[in-house]
């Protein structure tokens, strides 16, 4: 019984590169490739990766990990022979690093400061990292050698069936190719599966939509009172619509963000998105909504969140079609267009006003929320001079 890393001095890549392989023999022997590939000079006889070879560590802890696997195998089953203990291992979804364990260092990383990322960005790695990880225990493997076609399929269908949008699946495999690109630059997988044309983004055609004054003025008055679980998300939604705020500074907000000034409270914030200053006067009724909930709303995934107010607007009235819709980004949307509108309707400069109150750095990101269509400009301009 037998179990080495060995460099293979045989069939080199196109770098002049060798195989680093685990040599197994009992009952015959067999060499299981780990996909690694370093220079000879980068190789140590005793069996690990010079510290003259970038990411030395990883590839080491890679070779460890496996060569110990293996000789457990080998200890488990007495009467298997070498070529079976690596079909063994292999049925297992053994051998190099998983994308999960890369993503988890790649993480680190991120918010060591090691690599530059925005806090949204990583916040989309963890995402993706915890959705391997439940991938990985509905029993499919997550190593870097296990990917390919079925594997990718595998992956969508499962984030389809956590109630994925195809723009949200998208996203996610994005990410997903991120990981493996990166475990590539550093030599910790050769696959180039994440390259191919199967290996796709969704992306759907989105059209997004508002809820106009009256089907708010719906969900506001649609009584709750006995359904604590809705309860959070219609008053975190409200808020949101009235401060013009994403999910995820909605449930930033603490009793610290009121200021008052000439007796007006105001809400005073910095978007955790961009970074920008935002100061907003408070209706009184979402000061009764924050303070009953102690000025702190319930933090909640997007993901319910974005089922409960499907919930809510089915339950208020709002059309059937629109309410299946709504997600809780539809508040700002529908807080800038109603505000716009109403803008229009007095008179009064709309764009300027109401960039400054939901924090758009651009006229043009902003407009991308107004959500207008062609019957609300008939409306409105009908009040115009020129129709009457």
């Amino acid at each position: 019984m037998n179990v080495k890393p060995v460099l293979l001095k045989k069939t080199p890549n196109s770098l002049g590169e060798y195989p680093i392989v685990i040599y197994v023999s009992r009952d015959g022997k067999i060499y299981y490739y780990l996909k690694i590939y370093v220079n000879e000079k980068d190789w140590d006889k005793t069996g690990k990766v010079k510290n003259t070879r970038p990411n030395y560590i990883e590839l080491n802890r890679i070779i460890s990990n496996t060569k110990n696997d293996l000789e457990k195998l080998m200890f488990d089953n007495p009467t298997l022979n070498a070529k079976q203990i690596v079909e063994k291992y292999k049925l297992k979804g053994g051998g190099g690093s998983s994308i999960t364990d890369f993503a988890e260092k790649f993480i680190k990383e991120c918010k060591a400061g090691k690599i530059i990322r925005k806090p949204n960005t990583i916040k989309a790695y963890r995402t993706t990292c915890n959705n391997l990880k439940q991938f990985s225990e509905k029993g499919f493997s997550n190593y870097f050698e296990k990917v390919n076609i079925d594997w990718y399929e595998n992956y969508c269908a499962f984030l389809r069936s956590k109630g994925l949008s195809e723009n949200s699946v998208g996203k996610d495999i994005k990410t997903v190719k991120t990981f493996i690109q990166e475990a590539f630059e550093r030599g910790i997988t050769t696959t180039v599966e994440h390259r191919k044309k199967y290996f796709k983004v969704y992306q759907e055609a989105s059209e997004e939509v508002y809820l106009n004054e009256a089907e708010v003025k719906l969900i506001e008055s649609l009584d709750l009172s006995g359904n604590a679980r809705l309860l959070e998300e219609q008053d975190r939604f409200i808020v949101s619509y009235y401060f013009l705020l994403r999910y995820s500074d909605s449930i930033d907000i603490s009793k610290d963000n009121i200021i008052e000034v000439n007796g007006i409270k105001f809400l005073k914030k910095k978007a955790i998105k961009t970074g920008k200053e935002v100061i907003i006067p408070i209706k009184p009724s979402v000061y009764s909504i924050l303070k009953r909930n102690k000025f702190k709303l319930q933090k909640d995934t997007n993901q319910e969140a974005n089922r409960k107010i499907k919930e809510i607007c089915l339950l208020a009235g709002v059309d059937k079609e629109k309410a299946l819709r709504v997600t809780t980004h539809t508040a700002r949307r529908s807080g800038a267009t109603n505000l716009y509108i109403q803008s229009i309707k007095t008179g009064k400069p709309p764009v300027k006003l109401i960039m400054d109150l939901g924090g758009w750095k651009t006229e043009a990101s902003f407009m991308l929320y107004i959500r207008v269509d062609k019957l609300d400009s008939a409306i409105l301009a009908a009040e115009l001079e020129h129709f009457k």
